[in-house]
């Protein structure tokens, strides 16, 4: 039987639509959003990437009242799930004073990781915020204004040098931050280690429970 020439143009059509088309309930397998994160859709909700670093900085008085030392975090890009957020403290000189590594996690706000759907803004959104704010002049005092380093227990206490230092001289700077899995960290700068140290770790409530 001769097939016609429009017959088997169509026939050409069809076939080549068909192998250019996934098959249904296939679903592409990398979008990127707006936020500059990527999902990767076909994979479980663990696979939040940055495809940019995140980086925040400041400086504060910390080591020493004449000059001010400089503060960095900053998120690599990558599977946020399997990143760390480091912590950085360097003298107007450069040298490094204090390295810690914190969760992505401890900013985001709400109990999204693990659930069915991720929302890669909101996502964004938290962890630019919350980096911002690590430096924010609320997360300094002075030793003297924190009960809980002169009231802490012995399972509390990070560092026993650094803290006798910091209880002996109500002066001292004191730098916290919040880790999701740590609690809150209260760092200060030790003359006799020269270095910053984290003497108290007090868990959160989510930690105690």
């Amino acid at each position: 039987m001769k097939i016609s020439l429009p017959a088997f143009l169509i026939l050409c059509v069809l076939f080549v639509s068909c192998n250019q088309h996934p098959a249904s309930g296939e679903v592409e397998k990398n979008a990127t959003t707006d936020s500059g994160m990527r999902i990767t859709q076909n994979e479980p909700d663990d696979s939040i990437v940055l495809s940019e670093p995140i980086i925040s900085s400041a400086k504060h008085y910390f080591s020493n009242l004449l000059s001010q030392d400089s503060f960095v975090a900053e998120l690599p890009k990558g599977n946020i799930y399997k990143s760390n957020l480091y912590l950085k403290i360097y003298t107007a000189g450069n040298e490094l004073l204090f390295l810690d590594s914190i969760s992505p996690t401890a900013f985001v706000s709400g109990d999204i990781f693990g659930q069915g759907t991720v929302l890669p803004q909101v996502v964004s959104r938290d962890l630019h915020h919350g980096i911002a704010a690590l430096f924010e002049e609320a997360n300094f005092s002075i030793t003297g204004d924190e009960e809980a380093i002169k009231n802490a227990t012995a399972t509390q206490i990070s560092d026993m040098a650094g803290w006798k230092e910091a209880v002996s001289d109500s002066s001292k700077i004191v730098f916290s931050f919040y880790n999701a899995d740590m609690g809150i960290s209260y760092v200060t700068y030790s003359k006799e280690l020269k270095r910053g140290v984290v003497i108290l770790k007090l868990p959160s409530e989510e930690s105690e429970d």
